[in-house]
């Protein structure tokens, strides 16, 4: 396995993974953000108000998204897996 082969598998792993947690936080960027503005349009000033929307949102994005974020991450392990045949360890 060369330097080329190393750096290119890091980079392909970032990839999926923002591309798995995409989602996910946009989600969870959207409902803070709107959780924010009624706090401030309401003068709520307690912190914990922002917990439970952002909770129910990723549990809503995980039960929408999870099988596609499933899917991307067996694909990404499986051509991992594949690939490891033609890695010669010296």
């Amino acid at each position: 396995m060369t330097e080329g082969t190393v750096i290119t598998l890091f980079l392909r792993m970032l990839m999926v993974a923002a591309e798995v947690l995409a989602p996910l936080l946009g989600l969870m960027l959207t409902v803070g953000v709107a959780t924010s503005i009624v706090q401030a349009a309401m003068q709520l000033q307690d912190p914990t108000v922002t917990y439970l929307p952002r909770l129910l949102a990723a549990a809503g994005a995980i039960a929408l998204f999870g099988a596609w974020m499933l899917g991307i991450l067996v694909h990404f392990a499986g051509s991992v897996l594949d690939g490891l045949g033609t890695a010669v360890v010296r």
